[in-house]
Order: C-alpha cells, then sequence, then structure tokens
C-alpha cells in the first residue's frame, strides 16, 4: 500500500477511499501523504453521502463511474472483504482497488 501511495502522490492521482469513518480518520492521520492525493471519500451509510468528512465530500458507490478515479483504496479491516466484492465491477473494468489488509 504505501508503495502505491508514493506513486499516486508522483502522479498526483485522484484517489477515493472507501470508508467515511473512524478507521479512515486515523489512515490520514497517519499516513499524510495518502492525505494529499485523496480526491473523495466513498460510503454506502446514505447519511454520511453528500457531506464532508473532514474536507473530503463523501459520496456512494453508485457514484464511482462519474468522479474520474484513478484507484480506489478501501479503508476498512472488518469488511474489507466485502467492499472488495462489491466493487468487483470496476477493478474488473480496470480501475485499481487497492486492499489495506488483504492480498
Amino acid at each position: 500500500m504505501l508503495k502505491c501511495i508514493t506513486q499516486w502522490s508522483l502522479d498526483d492521482a485522484r484517489i477515493g477511499v472507501y470508508g467515511a469513518g473512524i478507521h479512515t480518520e486515523y489512515l490520514l492521520g497517519v499516513l499524510e501523504e495518502l492525505a494529499s492525493v485523496v480526491h473523495c471519500l466513498l460510503d454506502t451509510d446514505p447519511r454520511k453521502q453528500g457531506r464532508n468528512f473532514h474536507q473530503w465530500k463523501v459520496y456512494g458507490p453508485d457514484d464511482i463511474a462519474g468522479l474520474n478515479l484513478d484507484a480506489i483504496l478501501i479503508s476498512s479491516q472488518r469488511f474489507e472483504d466485502e467492499i472488495h466484492e462489491a466493487l468487483r465491477p470496476h477493478w474488473e473494468a480496470g480501475l485499481p482497488v487497492i486492499r489495506c489488509y488483504g492480498e
């Protein structure tokens, strides 16, 4: 993951972080370089969608196609496999989906 973040920073990539919660808050606090490439956050919770989480707007998964993202980073340990599977159409279409904990 750290290698990806470094490359994203060099490429000025637009990254979507999936998960607008405490895990993401921790991750962005620890990995300052990641914060510089985050374009938006993604979350299935409709109460979070359309709002800001810190300085980033939160979108729903249905918005991904229109966000022009270079990659998605899954920021969840407990639901990482479930989120990865839900994002299958995107990674099968070539959008990199990066896990923090899995393969």
